[in-house]
């Protein structure tokens, strides 16, 4: 099964297929299928945010089977471009090397066969079974072409704050109910 569990529910863009070389799939429905299902992971995403991206970060969370489930999850990356959270505070971003996403498209993140093979790898050294009955796809990085960032929030370039970026977003609750728990 592939899912979208733990997605964040005001990602700006939105995971809307997934496929692999051998079948579409229907996000959130089971499917029978050899253990080389994954090969060929396609994943498509559909940017809504209203700006032009420069990347975008798939986290796959790649599930224990049951008995093994002590053991913890094993995550890999899915990106569209260079993710500008990369970039040390003090380091300009260049120019993106991919062509940008616009507002509105669909973009194919595609697992290649060399990432294929290191992922087998990657999973045959944390003691997974050959046989992954259970992932789950969450967008967790964005880059747009304005120079901002989502990471679970907005942010903005910031070569003061510790690792170059600060948030966008203002602190939940209104002045007054700050006030309030600062009074007493």
């Amino acid at each position: 099964m592939v899912d979208t569990e733990g997605s964040y529910p005001d990602c700006p863009i939105e995971i809307i297929g997934a496929e692999t070389a051998k079948r579409k799939i229907l996000l959130g429905k089971s499917f029978l299928d050899d253990d080389d299902w994954l090969k060929g992971l396609t994943v498509r995403v559909k940017n809504s945010s209203g700006k032009p991206l420069t990347h975008i970060g798939v986290k796959i969370t790649l599930d224990r089977p049951r008995g093994q489930e002590d053991q913890g999850a094993a995550t890999w990356d899915l990106w569209y471009g260079v993710s500008p959270f990369y970039y040390k505070p003090d380091e300009e971003i260049p120019s993106p090397n991919v062509p940008l996403v616009p507002h509105g498209r669909v973009e194919l993140l595609a697992l290649s066969d060399s990432e294929y093979s290191s992922l087998k790898s990657f999973l045959t050294i944390q003691n997974f079974p050959t046989s992954i009955e259970r992932i789950h796809l969450m967008v967790y990085t964005i880059g747009f072409a304005d120079g901002t960032a989502w990471n679970g929030e907005m942010y903005e370039r910031d070569p003061k704050a510790k690792r170059g970026w600060k948030s966008r977003e203002k602190p939940k609750g209104g002045a007054n109910n700050r006030r309030f728990f600062n009074a007493q």
